[in-house]
């Protein structure tokens, strides 16, 4: 499971800082708080079946279900009198940082129309300091209206997003986007001249600078080799939307606490990063206090890694709406949650989970309720044992940048098409989302603990200090030149690097680079003068090469320093497309987990790979047991990853001696187990194993 994403230690403190004021203002609400979370709430969002009210609440307390959603608009009361943990939904309205899709089409049929000229202004720009202080005065209004029921979390908005999830848009040439961004950049290049030499533009003043639009930028580099190739203007405009969308959530979220709302605030419906949505920028999850992303592209694990101490992460479980699909259907998803790190969970939705008539829960309902019982018993556990992801050895690197010049090349090939890009469609065909899942795919069948780090992350003295071992660049396609002397000194002073195929052809400002970064760190040689077109055939999922041959050899390896770096010659991106791919990637995992272990980044305990597409396992510290002493006291958690029907039988291998008490499934006693050793266990949908161990005397 991904750990937490370390930062630098003052940016890391003023987040954290913000995030809790709320809570250090009333400690004995704080108290309340900890505890309610502690309880793995599962929110029932109302949406068909029952209306909400005493009836319909009463049916989900009487199955131990007590969450829900409950609108800004509406009142409180009924939910507040039921006794239940409730967050309130849409408290920054609907249709400005979430834009409807009647407004979005109409700026996409222009663009279909005329993708070179249109300059799209987004509709209630967040920019626009007249719907800042409209919004803030909703905020103010449905803050008052709740804040006495004591919610448990606040949410601005759901699916809120720069465009419309991550679809592509060139929002916003409006005058208030144009202001601020000439003002970032003269900030940041100090001078006309500097910027026109980045851009490979002729503006007499920032007063006059407009930037390149996505169809410009593809045109100017046609036929360019990838040294050649400069996305600078139009990755400037993109980083600053991003920022600015961040800083108004933020903005916000601070103001639901200035007006004496209590608890986490943030939002839902959160997308996997990308070049448009704004969910690329670190920045939106690190100045929230509760954030829910869906499950593409390993979204969960990296705003968990992203998010400030204290922060809750929530993820949706949708139960399909036919009564067939639900015949079938389990929440096995519910634990695997639970054990990986999040906070809850909300339920999409109420009307697939009573029965017709609305006075009781249907067969679903019952069986997600009693998912949620063993969860809430997971969660209690690491509650009660202070426990915190164990330090993950290996850190996957992730960048704005990376995303965002491999969404280019990405769309490359689609030609006069690549408005299409729409959200469904880039979750499978994104190479950064879909090297994400390949590489997480991977590292979770070698039982490999991961975590994400940034580019403040690699630049950072103490990264070695955090407990990583070996950095992973996924589809890196854009490092800077400082993170390039961040990793070589990693590198020299004992640490392990790993690249797939497509890594740094790029700088950060999206310019072409020549082969010898890639050279310095991997003695790799890159040939020159490939197009962009060219690379772009490369990066197609369907025409890429996939990773079986890489099962005999892993790639080139070269000696740095003490340390070591692989140039793995292969890409991970949409291996996990179809089930050839996935018998590939996991066909590579024993050969990477022997590299790894052969360079001292252990996976112990860990799990035999054949059980990989059937159970993961999650490494947690316990922080209780540990106080005082010098030894280490872990939590080993095994949940099934799909629904298994029949119990799951396996084991957890360890390879040093240890002493084992067995929390789930009780059994009385410590074993001792040696070097070595297997140890039997069974795992079902609804019921895991814990483990807790530490090294023998």
């Amino acid at each position: 499971m991904s750990g937490t994403w370390p930062g630098s230690a003052a940016r890391r403190l003023v987040a954290t800082a913000a995030v809790l004021a709320a809570q250090v203002a009333r400690p004995d609400d704080a108290a309340d708080l900890a505890q309610r979370w502690s309880r793995f709430p599962i929110f029932v969002w109302f949406h068909g079946g029952p209306q909400p009210g005493p009836r319909a609440f009463a049916v989900l307390k009487s199955h131990g279900l007590s969450g829900c959603n409950v609108e800004g608009s509406d009142s409180s009361d009924a939910a507040a009198a039921a006794g239940m943990d409730f967050y309130v939904d849409h408290v920054a309205g609907k249709g400005d940082l979430y834009l409807r899709p009647e407004r979005f089409d109409a700026d996409r049929d222009k663009l279909k129309r005329d993708r070179l000229a249109l300059r799209p202004v987004r509709p209630n720009c967040f920019n626009d300091p007249d719907v800042m202080q409209r919004l803030k005065k909703l905020v103010a209004e449905n803050v008052k209206r709740h804040a006495s029921h004591a919610p448990l979390a606040w949410v601005l908005d759901d699916e809120l997003s720069v465009t419309r999830g991550v679809n592509p848009m060139d929002y916003c040439f409006g005058e208030e986007c144009l202001r601020g961004l000439r003002e970032s950049l003269r900030r940041e290049y100090g001078t006309i001249e500097r910027l026109d030499a980045a851009w490979g533009a002729k503006w007499r003043a920032f007063s006059e600078v407009v930037p390149p639009t996505t169809e410009e930028t593809r045109r100017a580099n046609a036929g360019r080799p990838i040294e050649q190739a400069n996305f600078t203007g139009w990755n400037d405009h993109r980083a600053f939307m991003s920022a600015s969308f961040a800083r108004g959530v933020h903005e916000l979220a601070a103001w639901i606490e200035r007006c004496g709302g209590r608890g986490p605030a943030g939002f839902t419906g959160g997308e996997f990063p990308s070049a448009f949505g704004g969910f690329e920028c670190e920045e939106l999850v690190r100045g929230c206090s509760l954030v829910e992303v869906y499950e593409a592209g390993v979204a969960p694990e990296l705003a968990r890694g992203l998010l400030p101490g204290g922060g809750k992460l929530v993820s949706t479980l949708f139960v399909p709406e036919s009564e067939k699909a639900r015949a079938s259907w389990s929440p096995w998803e519910v634990l695997a949650r639970a054990a990986r790190g999040d906070d809850g969970a909300v339920v999409w939705a109420s009307g697939a989970i009573y029965d017709a008539a609305g006075g009781e829960l249907n067969e679903a309902g019952r069986r997600l309720a009693a998912a949620a019982a063993a969860a809430a018993r997971m969660k209690q556990l690491l509650f009660e044992a202070a426990a915190v992801p164990a330090a993950a050895p290996v850190a996957l690197f992730e960048s704005a940048a990376s995303v965002r010049g491999a969404w280019m090349v990405d769309s490359w090939q689609d030609g006069a098409t690549w408005p299409n890009r729409l959200t469904s469609y880039e979750a499978d065909h994104s190479s950064s989302a879909t090297s994400r899942e390949g590489w997480a795919t991977l590292l979770r069948a070698a039982s490999l603990p991961f975590r994400f780090v940034g580019p403040d992350d690699v630049v950072s003295p103490s990264l070695a200090e955090s407990g990583v071992r070996c950095v992973v660049l996924h589809e890196a396609v854009a490092l800077a030149d400082r993170e390039i002397d961040a990793l070589e000194a990693f590198v020299r002073l004992g640490g392990l690097l790993v690249a797939d195929e497509h890594a740094l052809f790029f700088d950060e400002r999206l310019r072409g680079r020549d082969g010898k970064a890639l050279a310095r760190l991997f003695d790799v040689r890159r040939p020159g003068g490939a197009t962009l077109e060219q690379l772009s055939k490369e990066f197609d999922g369907d025409t890429a090469p996939g990773v079986g041959s890489a099962m005999a050899e892993l790639g080139h390896e070269r000696t740095l320093g003490r340390g070591t770096t692989l140039h793995l010659g292969r890409r991970l991106a949409g291996a996990t497309d179809d089930a050839r791919r996935r018998a590939e990637l996991l066909a590579l995992a024993p050969k990477l987990r022997e590299w790894f272990s052969s360079r001292g980044v252990g996976s112990s305990p860990r799990l035999p790979f054949e059980a990989a597409e059937r159970l993961r396992l999650h490494r947690w510290r316990d922080g209780e047991r540990a106080v005082g002493t010098q030894r280490r006291v872990e939590l080993a958690i095994v949940v099934a990853v799909a629904p298994a029907g029949a119990p799951v039988k396996s084991e957890l291998v360890f390879d040093e001696a240890v002493r084992v008490e067995w929390l789930e499934p009780p059994r009385p006693g410590i074993v001792e187990v040696a070097a070595g050793a297997r140890v039997p266990l069974e795992v079902d949908d609804l019921h895991p194993a814990i483990v807790r161990w530490s090294a023998a005397d």
